[in-house]
């Protein structure tokens, strides 16, 4: 439990202020051609966090293949798909082996809702976890401002904390924007998509459209800047569109661009390679053909969140 607290404390200061950062190579001649950036004034950047331990460096989704993200790097995974007690004591049982942190993700979609409130209790049949030793928290929901007000996610948030009472067992929502008005009470962890790799759609031509981007992480600086237990959790892109939308795989050299921008501009402290689903992961950073955006992966976790 001691260990678990000092990660929260390391956790919750995640926003605090001034920057840090040592400057890492420029893109590359191809890279910088294709790399249609839209101008933020220096005047809209925010004070970046301190370095703090934060929560860190970690990859989504990793499955089975738990020990091929430790190999990576990563010092926690979100696991989906658990339903039932077994399958999260042999996933955390793994985790703790390789000393890895997991939140628990256990597909429940919008948890009943009925207008009144949440059905958490499948929580309740995890309460045999809440002390091992590597469960990190839960994930609750994705992309909830899309259905729910702030006061319902409040809602969220109580109902959870009636039943997982510990402070270190933290809530995840991929909450995607941190709006005007938002208070500690919504999400502990709050994952925010930084996906600026995409095909031009009017000439198909890939490009780095960090308009997506950095106004987003800027709004969230500003919003979180008052909290003390909600952190920014930043979900960077590691996989492409598979023929859905527009967006498409980073080359290595984008990568590190991205997560330079994350991390040395807008002090985040939590990162989570992001590979959508279980599927991206093994065309991406499960996949050898893939072996220059797994060094790039693991060289930048190192950088920026090795000891």
């Amino acid at each position: 439990m001691a260990a678990g607290l000092v990660l929260l404390l390391g956790v919750l200061s995640a926003c605090s202020a001034t920057g840090w950062g040592q400057p890492v190579p420029s893109l590359s001649a191809d890279a910088v051609a294709t790399d249609a950036v839209t101008a933020v004034s220096p005047a809209m950047l925010l004070p970046t966090a301190t370095p703090s331990s934060g929560l860190g460096f970690g990859i989504d989704y990793c499955g089975d293949d738990l020990a091929d993200c430790a190999a990576l790097g990563a010092s926690w995974s979100r696991h989906t798909g658990v339903t039932t007690v077994v399958q999260a004591r042999r996933a955390l049982d793994e985790a703790e082996s390789l000393e890895m942190h997991l939140i628990l993700r256990m597909n429940q979609g919008d948890w009943g809702w009925n207008g009144r409130e949440f059905d958490l209790s499948i929580l309740e049949t995890m309460r045999p976890l809440f002390d091992h030793p590597a469960l990190l928290g839960f994930y609750g929901l994705h992309e909830p401002l899309e259905r729910f007000s702030l006061a319902e996610l409040r809602l969220f948030y109580r109902q959870y904390r009636q039943i997982v009472e510990d402070p270190t067992l933290l809530l995840w929502h991929d909450i995607m924007r941190i709006p005007d008005g938002f208070t500690d009470d919504i999400c502990d962890l709050c994952g925010v998509a930084t996906n600026p790799h995409v095909n031009d759609p009017a000439t198909g031509q890939p490009i780095n459209d960090w308009s997506r981007t950095d106004p987003r992480l800027i709004a969230a600086q500003r919003n979180l800047e008052g909290t003390t237990r909600s952190t920014l959790c930043v979900l960077v892109q590691v996989y492409g569109g598979d023929g859905r939308h527009i967006l498409r795989m980073p080359t290595p050299d984008e990568y590190r661009e991205n997560v330079r921008r994350s991390v040395e501009d807008h002090g985040v402290r939590c990162l989570a390679n992001y590979a959508y689903y279980h599927n991206a992961y093994e065309q991406t950073l499960g996949n050898p053909d893939q072996a220059a955006l797994q060094t790039a992966v693991r060289e930048t976790g190192q950088r920026y969140f090795g000891p």
